[in-house]
């Protein structure tokens, strides 16, 4: 199974579901900050269920919001190993 997306949008589910197969995880953010999705299946989904239930991650991935998501998004190791893609709307701003 894929992680579905909490309040997500049609393309959050959609993404979601392609990247899960290589067990990276989407992780929408808004102006309330991450939207962490849930993880239906975490026996199959292993590395997704690791990645959006480790603390350590999320609380990376919060404290360098900033760096990820700015300008046109950026790719940022946040903890050994797990790196965070920023990907923003062309027509933001």
């Amino acid at each position: 199974m894929t992680p579905a997306v909490v309040r997500g949008t049609a393309t959050d589910l959609l993404v979601g579901g392609e990247i899960a197969g290589v067990g990276a995880v989407w992780v929408p953010v808004d102006a309330d900050g991450p939207r962490w999705p849930k993880v239906e299946d975490p026996v199959a989904s292993w590395r997704q269920a690791l990645i959006v239930g480790a603390g350590p991650i999320r609380a990376a991935v919060e404290h360098r919001l900033d760096e990820i998501m700015g300008g046109t998004g950026a790719v940022v190791e946040v903890v050994p190993g797990i790196a965070a893609i920023g990907s923003v709307p062309a027509d933001r701003g």
